[in-house]
């Protein structure tokens, strides 16, 4: 089963989806309850990264799907653009990411 942000928030009460379902809170993601115990990996990002961001992530976490997300939360990016080309990031290490996964999911 795929791994989402969305899991990781609780389910709103007031919004919705008209069958029934609630989407997620936003508010709820405890994105800052995220406390790594090894020192992230710095990155400088070049035009192919920007634009293949999903090819970046697979090849360091050797998987995209919520690892995408959660870097550029965790980075302060809010959406990636060509203005992010030579901007530094910080790459977590995959198994800080997985045990708070499983601690808040």
């Amino acid at each position: 089963m795929a791994r989402t942000k969305y899991d990781l928030m609780i389910p709103s009460s007031g919004v919705s989806d008209g069958y029934g379902g609630y989407y997620p809170d936003i508010a709820t993601f405890s994105i800052n309850g995220f406390i790594p115990t090894q020192k992230p990996l710095r990155y400088s990002l070049n035009e192919t990264d920007v634009y293949r961001f999903d090819s970046l992530i697979n090849s360091y976490y050797g998987e995209f799907q919520l690892y995408d997300d959660l870097t550029l939360w965790l980075n302060d990016i809010p959406y990636l653009t060509s203005g992010y080309i030579g901007s530094g990031i910080k790459f977590y290490n995959k198994a800080d990411i997985d045990d708070w996964y499983t601690k808040n999911s």
